[in-house]
């Protein structure tokens, strides 16, 4: 089994806000395949040129190629390629590509569209393609769940409202998600986080409120070039504790942010009068962009050896960091997966500033082995 102390691809395509799953093609599994060869062969051109077109603007050769070396730095050279297998996940074609490596067998999970275009990529333990299971700390047989519908009339988005069974009043928790299109259970291969934690709380008297995404909703009709974080991720935040706040029962509210939306807790909590406190998991004050240039610089230097590829990737996105602090990027120019205007929005945000003013409680997490 490969183990990952945390996957560069993972990281990296996690940022790639706009690269939105569209329906099955003919033919997924030689697709997927033939896109394969193309990273293994290291033509990252020749795989990027079959992106659609919203992947196309998420991901350039070079992010194809930090991803790709990434992965063999963590699981080690590739030995053999397995039999796709191929799967439909509401309106998608999910083909998983088992490939062995030194250290254990991993899938690369490659999402095709109606057009028979890559519109998705990550890497996967083989394992996680095991259905969900319930965690043995939740009981079914002490919450119900009621599917709730929210937001602004163009932009309505699916919620699933988990209560628990017990008398009177509960507090609620409503979860937002980190970076990417993701649905309300925020799920990576059989791994359901969102929903592990609602049925958790839910189990022991707390309700959870969690939802899909307006990016993997609405994501095709959104402008990739102009949306900000207000609409990714701040806007339907806000109006998800605005709407669990009226039901009967509820005595309290609180914003759980992870990662990207553990950034955006404070400003959400403060937008709404209905938020009495927050907590943020793995969130940071610091800009992403600088985040991100950390995060390769540690993984590429994971084998004790930085290559002259990877250093130029490295010094790249230096640069690019540095044109993104100075201002001088064009708005539409994408860097790190998101137009130039997506980073200058977040760089005028404050955090800090944020949780001073809405000055309720707050509680931090962060994951042991987070680097």
């Amino acid at each position: 089994m490969v183990k990952f102390k945390r996957s560069l691809p993972i990281i990296m395509l996690g940022l790639f806000l706009f690269a939105q799953l569209a329906a099955g093609a003919s033919n997924p599994s030689e697709t997927a395949l033939r896109y394969l060869q193309n990273l293994i062969a290291g033509d990252f051109q020749a795989a990027q040129a079959m992106h659609n077109a919203q992947m196309q603007g998420a991901i350039d050769a070079n992010g194809l190629q930090v991803a790709w070396e990434g992965l063999l730095k963590q699981a080690g050279p590739l030995r053999d390629v397995g039999q796709p297998f191929v799967e439909s996940q509401n309106a998608y074609t999910l083909v998983y590509v088992p490939c062995t490596f030194d250290t254990g067998v991993l899938d690369v999970l490659v999402v095709i569209d109606a057009e028979g275009l890559i519109a998705g990529l990550n890497f996967v333990p083989h394992e996680l393609r095991a259905s969900w299971q319930v965690p043995d700390y939740a009981d079914p047989e002490l919450f119900n769940e009621a599917t709730i519908k929210f937001g602004l009339p163009e932009w309505e988005l699916n919620g699933t409202f988990t209560t628990p069974r017990t008398a009177g009043k509960y507090p609620v928790i409503v979860l937002v998600h980190g970076s990417g299109p993701q649905d309300q259970d925020a799920t990576v291969g059989a791994n359901k986080i969102f929903k592990d934690i609602a049925w958790g709380l839910a189990s022991r008297g707390v309700g959870v409120f969690r939802y899909d995404k307006r990016t993997v909703t609405h994501g095709a009709r959104m402008n990739a070039q102009t949306v900000t974080v207000e609409e990714e991720v701040i806007a339907d935040a806000v109006a998800a504790v605005e709407r669990v706040y009226g039901f009967p029962n509820v005595s309290s509210v609180f914003v759980l942010g992870h990662s990207l939306g553990g950034t955006l807790a404070p400003e959400i909590a403060a937008r709404t009068t209905y938020a009495n406190g927050m907590i943020i998991m793995a969130g940071t004050p610091r800009p992403l962009s600088e985040l991100i240039v950390e995060q390769v610089s540690y993984l590429s230097g994971l084998d004790g050896v930085v290559t002259p590829d990877e250093q130029a990737i490295i010094d790249g996105l230096t640069v690019q960091t540095a044109a993104l602090n100075k201002r001088t990027l064009p708005m539409n120019e994408t860097i790190m997966g998101a137009p130039a205007a997506y980073w200058y929005d977040l760089l005028d945000r404050n955090p800090i500033e944020a949780l001073q003013e809405f000055g309720k409680p707050a509680l931090f997490l962060q994951g042991e082995r987070d680097y």
